[in-house]
């Protein structure tokens, strides 16, 4: 799936982090808001937050990867057990993230 026009024009930075990081502290590190319950009184619309990992195509355009939401069994696990190692950017494609939010 290819990401929308604006995913497309963000600004990206290169960071290096810990590899022993969980994607859980990395998910606050970066920023992610709190889960919030939206405007709606009984809670339908509740967001989740997390990372997308991204590929990038080439030409300015991106594709959506996978997503580990904060508080999932995946949040649990430190970059190198999610394949984000010290290879990565060198050996290795970098990693991309976003910011993830999802509506449940």
């Amino acid at each position: 799936m290819e990401l929308d026009t604006v995913t497309r024009l963000s600004k990206w930075d290169a960071r290096l982090f810990p590899t022993g990081l969980t994607v859980g502290e990395l998910i606050d590190v970066l920023g992610a808001p709190p889960a919030s319950d939206g405007d709606n009184k009984d809670n339908q619309q509740r967001k989740k937050y997390g990372l997308m990992e991204v590929h990038e195509l080439g030409g300015g355009r991106w594709a959506a990867g996978q997503v580990v939401l904060r508080g999932s069994e995946r949040a649990g696990k430190t970059l190198r057990e999610m394949g984000w190692g010290e290879t990565r950017g060198f050996a290795a494609k970098p990693v991309w993230l976003k910011i993830h939010e999802e509506g449940i």
